[in-house]
């Protein structure tokens, strides 16, 4: 798919040369009015279900842990080291609420920055919107520019090339004249 033009392309373009050169960018008339629009970002493609259960073992895996913290650091095991099972269970506890906290803290950061991004996403759509609304009620004069552009872009001999400058071309033109003549 051809890359379109964006509104601050248009409004910041310095010279006719680049408008002209945006003009086969334009998107032509018939396609779908969604062919350009940008695609939200989604959470996930988990089913809701599955999302809610997600949801569920999160909380019920950080209030474990905390719960599970709360008796492992009770009085009376103070300075005590467990042994065996419940020994290595002590020794992470803090790696377990870490894993119980991120766990549920991730999505979340992410929820928040998909929602921001898709806000600026909306924004984007609702600007080609309106870009495709100027376009549609100007697609006489844009087919007429891009008349105009290829009879610009063709290049015979002796005719204009949009591609040089023409002052340019005139300053090269008189010095060669003035070299023909100084050799005379």
């Amino acid at each position: 798919m051809r890359r379109g033009v964006n509104l601050s392309e248009i409004e910041t373009a310095v010279d006719r040369r680049e408008l002209v050169s945006m003009i086969d960018r334009i998107p032509s008339r018939g396609g779908g009015e969604e062919e350009y629009d940008e695609i939200p970002v989604e959470f996930s493609a988990a089913s809701e279900g599955n999302l809610l259960l997600a949801g569920g073992l999160g909380v019920v895996n950080l209030a474990g842990g905390l719960y599970l913290s709360n008796m492992l650091s009770a009085p009376a095991l103070a300075g005590v080291a467990l042994p065996g099972y419940f020994g290595i269970v002590q020794a992470f506890m803090p790696f377990l609420l870490a894993y119980g906290f991120l766990f549920n803290a991730i999505p979340a950061v992410r929820f928040f920055l998909n929602k921001a991004k898709n806000s600026e996403i909306r924004e984007r759509n609702s600007r080609r919107r309106v870009f495709r609304a100027v376009v549609s009620q100007n697609t006489r004069k844009i087919d007429s520019a891009r008349q105009f552009k290829r009879k610009i872009d063709r290049v015979d001999e002796g005719g204009f090339d949009s591609g040089t400058d023409i002052a340019k071309d005139y300053r090269e033109r008189e010095l060669k004249e003035f070299d023909e003549n100084m050799k005379r």
